[in-house]
């Protein structure tokens, strides 16, 4: 939910939604005999760097339970921070090391290359351009097949 962080009438009728928003859902997970675990519950507030010195949410209420935000969140395995920046690099090394049975003192490096797994940031590139290689000669969906306009260059 977008609001300006300078508006305080909004920023408290916002809260009061989320605050409801979470109510509602504590009472369908009751009825469907679950549990919100009240201790993992966090709250992250996503900023632009413009507005990140405003401390305009002190807390979120649910069920009576002050929860004040936090500066990051773990959710998948991914840490999430206030600009929504997420920090792969931790998933990945723990998911090799999981599966080469490697303590966490080891060296992760050598494991990522005999696992031959790309840095985070090349492996986005890797598949943009796998992507982009498939779309050219019509291995892709037609919805990413459709995206590219091809340009013939032209003969002197």
């Amino acid at each position: 939910m977008a609001f300006d962080p300078t508006d305080n009438e909004n920023t408290t009728s916002l809260l009061a939604h989320v605050e409801n928003c979470i109510s509602d859902i504590r009472i369908w997970m009751v009825e469907n005999k679950l549990k919100l675990n009240d201790d993992k519950t966090e709250v992250l507030i996503l900023t632009s760097k413009l507005h990140r010195s405003i401390h305009y949410i002190a807390q979120v209420v649910v069920v009576g339970a002050a929860i004040p935000p936090i500066l990051t969140v773990r959710n998948l395995g991914a840490m999430f921070d206030q600009s929504l920046t997420i920090s792969p690099i931790i998933s990945q090394n723990m998911a090799a090391r999981l599966l080469t049975k490697t303590g966490k003192r080891d060296h992760v490096i050598p494991i990522l290359r005999a696992l031959h797994w790309l840095p985070f940031r090349h492996r986005i590139i890797f598949k943009v351009l796998l992507l982009t290689f498939k779309a050219l000669n019509n291995l892709a969906p037609d919805y990413l097949t459709l995206l590219l306009d091809t340009i013939k260059p032209q003969s002197y």
